[in-house]
């Protein structure tokens, strides 16, 4: 049975996702996802990445006026998820024959509550863990597994965010070595906060890449 546990408001404009090239520098053309949220209405979001992954919006996510121009509003109880079941399989990495070694996400937030955790960008079950980018109790936080589904999670306790305020947050993940590997978390551009003793490589979870919510939790939230 699928247990969800949901945002009870997160609006998301401009999301992108992608994996880093091995030197560090980002190719536009590596990148899985990049969703403006921009729609007038509907319940598709246009991919605008190369790979043309659309994401359907479930559950009464729509589309309200954002950060700049539109953005995503999810309420309780809805979330987005992609269409395009490809991406289950291809993040991360899959499509390369090998775990994730380096990637990054991103995105522009406005939160209704900073209570528990709010899901940016999941791509995780129950029996199949692989990461989680969220701001927890106000503090963004990338929730990371490796090959053994052995977990670290990484916050920030130095930037707490505010309510009806839009952030610009991001995380990025470098695979060097298990449990010496890197994460650095940014706020509005700027680094705000790096853990070196990271696990990896990131577990190849076939979870359905879902934007908004955490669909599967154990405790039943």
């Amino acid at each position: 049975m699928r247990i969800k546990y949901f945002v009870s408001v997160v609006v998301l404009s401009v999301f992108a996702a992608g994996l880093l090239a091995q030197q560090g520098d980002i190719d536009p053309t590596t990148l899985l996802g990049y969703w403006k949220l921009d729609e007038a209405d509907g319940t598709s979001a246009a991919d605008v990445s190369s790979y043309g992954h659309d994401l359907t919006l479930m559950e009464g996510a729509n589309f309200i006026a954002g950060h700049s121009g539109n953005a995503m509003d999810v309420p309780y109880g809805g979330w987005a998820e992609i269409a395009d079941a490809e991406l289950d399989t291809k993040f991360p990495c899959h499509s390369l024959g090998a775990p994730t070694e380096a990637m990054s996400t991103l995105a522009w937030v406005k939160l209704s509550t900073t209570a528990s955790r709010q899901a940016i960008i999941v791509k995780e079950a129950e029996n199949q863990r692989g990461f989680v980018f969220s701001v927890t109790d106000g503090f963004v936080t990338f929730q990371v597994h490796n090959l053994n589904v052995e977990k670290l999670i990484v916050l920030c306790d130095s930037a707490e965010l505010d309510t009806d305020t839009w952030y610009h947050i991001a995380a990025t993940y470098e695979y060097s070595a298990d449990w010496a590997s890197t994460i650095k978390l940014y706020l509005n551009g700027e680094l705000i906060h790096e853990d070196n003793a990271v696990p990896g490589p990131i577990n190849m979870s076939t979870a359905r890449l879902v934007l908004g919510a955490y669909l599967y939790h154990p405790e039943g939230t």
